[in-house]
Formats: C-alpha cells, structure tokens, sequence
C-alpha cells in the first residue's frame, strides 16, 4: 500500500483514528478531565493509533502537518471535553 501523501487524506485518517479512539473510551476522557490525568489513562489508545497513523502517511507529510495532534485536540478536547465538567475549565 502507498504512503498518504495528500494532506486531506492524512486529515481525514487522523481524524477518524482519534474518533475511533474517542467512541471506544468515553468513559477515560471524562474520568481523564475530571482527574486532570486524560493523557496517562489514553496513552496505550493514542499511542496505538499515532503508530497505524504514522505508518501509512508520507513521513514528509507527517513532520509538515501534525494532524494527529490537530485531530486530538478538535476532536477530544473541544468536541467531547465542551461536554464535560471538569477542574482544568
């Protein structure tokens, strides 16, 4: 299989690898934003997908646009954080 080496390709698979992320453990992010602890509860899941993101994006692409951190934070923080009372608001 080829490298993604379009930007809105590697957006898109960001995007959907934190999603996947997102749904599969709702209830650590808001343990995780309640504790203040959200990145030690997620980090096997976020590692986990940082490595499938990082081995079909171009490698020249990845270190030009981070998308996976993007993704992250647009999806984690502001989609599912906006929805959780937490310390750190």
């Amino acid at each position: 299989m080829a490298l993604i080496t379009d930007e809105k390709t590697a957006r898109r698979k960001a995007r959907v690898a934190i999603s996947d992320v997102a749904s599969y453990n709702e209830a650590k992010i808001e343990q995780g934003f309640e504790e203040d602890n959200l990145f030690e509860l997620l980090e096997d899941e976020i590692n986990e997908a940082k490595e499938h993101y990082v081995s079909i994006v171009d490698p020249e692409l990845e270190k030009r646009c981070n998308f996976f951190n993007l993704a992250i934070a647009d999806i984690i923080f502001k989609q599912r954080g906006s929805k959780t009372e937490a310390k750190i608001w």
